[in-house]
């Protein structure tokens, strides 16, 4: 997300991200540097998959703000596979 103040340079706005809708239960997610003009940069960490809308509120020095909105849908992806028992041995057409 990219800000412009005609009054201002790009590098004196202050990005600071919010999670404005989370799926039920689910924490807010975590963004890698927010608050400040690196944020326009940010990284978003989530726990559980689903649909997040996130704003981001952009400040100019003069205290004047506009925010955008963006729904990002997370979807779920394996991490780790456990199988029981770890060795097993089977006959042919056996299951």
């Amino acid at each position: 997300m990219l800000g412009a103040d005609a009054n201002y340079p790009a590098l004196n706005l202050t990005y600071t991200w919010a999670a404005t809708s989370v799926p039920a239960g689910a924490a807010l997610p975590a963004f890698s540097v927010n608050g400040s003009n690196a944020a326009k940069n940010t990284t978003a960490s989530f726990t559980q998959a689903g649909s997040y809308t996130l704003q981001v509120k952009i400040t100019d020095p003069g205290g004047l703000t506009t925010t955008s909105n963006v729904v990002v849908t997370v979807n779920q992806t394996l991490t780790s596979i456990a199988v029981s028992p770890a060795t097993a041995a089977l006959n042919e057409n056996q299951t």
